[in-house]
């Protein structure tokens, strides 16, 4: 009798949870923690902010490009990210916090600028953990009619944070056990000691950081990621026009830049002719600057991985 009550109730039970979570009113302005780490970055203001991925971080020289403008240049990005999470940043980071730089510039390959499918749960993950409240461009662009309410992509990233808990721990137990150096310190925390720097040097970075894994996507995710970036949209359907809208909306010049890719990853970044055109001929008629550096002709040896440069070469 017991075991056919649980079959029976405990099904009742998860259900009754759920609906408990999603009626429950999101806090007003909850903030994660990875949108906190971006916001302390603009403590004191910006006059240049940039937006991306960990191409932001690795090619772009931020001192160097605030003296060029004179005044503080910002980088604003994530790991392993696209337009819907750029677009994401330039709102919730940098202008609904009251920040007013002059200049906004969206540092990536085209495809990524272009890119609006999410196809894995780490990446809509990351997209919540930036938006915190739901979005309307987000859930007509990115998410069509399945429309994205954040409780449930609260639970998702719970869950998520979860799996990745416990991955991490298996894996730092595992290098403490069989690679780390004897020592004091705990088991998981010696063989994080080994795995952190030994990621660093396969993935052509200096530091990597627990919180963004945008370097370290698995496979198959960074396979969808590639894939679905690479596919054909009008200019309209993506949010190329949904950013040049918040920069000129809030005073601000901005500048797409198409990032540079050693050969090995030029692949990642292969763009139809009309689509590219398309793209010119749409930020030149509503006032956005382009500037393409695949013309810059970087040796491949400039690029530590085929897709991050690295300041050592």
């Amino acid at each position: 009798m017991l075991p056919r009550l649980v079959a029976i109730a405990g099904p009742i039970v998860l259900v009754a949870a759920f609906l408990a979570v999603m009626s429950r009113p999101l806090p007003p302005g909850e903030v994660s923690a990875e949108a906190k780490a971006l916001d302390e970055r603009l403590d004191g203001g910006a006059d240049l902010v940039l937006i991306g991925n960990s191409k932001v971080g690795t090619d772009l020289d931020t001192d160097r490009i605030g003296k060029l403008v004179g005044g503080r240049a910002v980088p604003i990005n994530v790991n392993g990210t696209g337009a819907p999470v750029w677009y994401a940043l330039l709102k919730n980071r940098v202008f609904a916090n009251g920040y007013k730089p002059k200049t906004v510039i969206v540092y990536g390959t085209l495809a990524m600028m272009l890119q609006v499918e999410l196809p894995s749960e780490t990446q809509r993950d990351v997209l919540a953990k930036q938006l915190g409240a739901d979005d309307p461009v987000i859930d007509h662009k990115v998410y069509g009619e399945a429309w994205s309410d954040p409780r449930l992509q609260r639970i998702l990233a719970a869950r998520t944070d979860l799996r990745q808990s416990i991955t991490d721990t298996i894996r730092d137990a595992a290098a403490g056990w069989l690679l780390a150096p004897p020592g004091a310190d705990p088991l998981t925390q010696r063989g994080n000691a080994y795995v952190v720097p030994a990621m660093g040097r396969v993935f052509g970075v200096d530091k990597v950081s627990v919180t963004e894994r945008g370097h370290a996507l698995p496979i198959v995710e960074q396979q969808k990621l590639e894939e679905t970036a690479t596919r054909s949209h009008a200019v309209e359907d993506t949010l190329i026009p949904d950013l040049v809208a918040l920069a000129k909306d809030n005073g601000a010049q901005i500048l797409f830049v198409r990032a540079p890719l050693g050969t090995p990853k030029q692949a990642t970044d292969v763009v139809d002719v009309e689509t590219e055109r398309a793209v010119l001929e749409w930020l030149h008629d509503n006032g956005a600057g382009w500037l393409d550096m695949r013309t810059a002709n970087m040796p491949d040896a400039s690029f530590g991985d085929g897709a991050h440069m690295s300041v050592d070469r």
